[in-house]
């Protein structure tokens, strides 16, 4: 009888399975994040039970240069210069998608006894954007009644004088609060000037060379 000459595994061997791990990596917001967890989830639920959903971690305030963070307050604040409601959040808490402020019909531009914005515009002659946001803020708080101020009421003084509109309104005045202390927010939604931002206002029209 011929006798088997092939290896045989070792006693309490057990056969081995291959298996590859492909390690994925992705890199965006968190509402990336959470469409690619999502999508891989989804392939992976043919292959055994879903993979929990792991939530993910809040950021810290975003801190600029100057040391000033970027808060709440200034954030998602479009909801509320539109319809006076707070913006709605996100699953995550993040502010949607920011929308450009109305024109409001029943802000008077030409105020009894009072400058009206055109003259005042005219007569500050602003020369960049940022200067044009200032101007108008400087008229809302001195001849417009408003002191404290939405976005809805710097765009509507830009429409009026025909001025180019920026999707992201409000962006320059967060940049001016951030970076020149030009603007402060008293409560969510709602603006203010400085006195920097006042005395700013107060030297225009800047004369050549000045």
């Amino acid at each position: 009888m011929a006798r088997d000459t092939r290896a045989r595994p070792p006693r309490g061997f057990e056969e081995q399975e291959e298996m590859t791990v492909v390690i994925l990596r992705f890199k965006g917001g968190g509402d990336t994040l959470r469409k690619g967890f999502d999508t891989v989830s989804e392939a992976l639920s043919v292959l055994g039970p879903a993979i929990p959903r792991r939530a993910l971690p809040t950021l810290p305030p975003q801190e600029t240069p100057s040391g000033h963070s970027v808060d709440e307050s200034e954030l998602g604040a479009e909801k509320l210069e539109r319809t006076g409601q707070p913006a709605e959040e996100d699953s995550a808490g993040a502010p949607r998608q920011r929308h450009r402020p109305r024109f409001l019909d029943e802000l008077n531009l030409e105020p009894d006894g009072q400058q009206s914005w055109k003259d005042y515009a005219q007569e500050k002659a602003p020369r960049t954007s940022d200067e044009q946001y200032l101007v108008a803020a400087g008229w809302l708080a001195e001849h417009g009644g408003h002191e404290v101020f939405r976005g809805a009421h710097i765009f509507s003084c830009f429409r009026a004088m025909k001025w180019a509109e920026p999707v992201d309104f409000t962006q320059p005045m967060r940049r001016l609060k951030q970076r020149r202390s030009y603007f402060e927010v008293p409560k969510r939604g709602e603006w203010k000037l400085t006195q920097v931002g006042v005395t700013a206002v107060a030297e225009l029209p800047h004369r050549d060379g000045g």
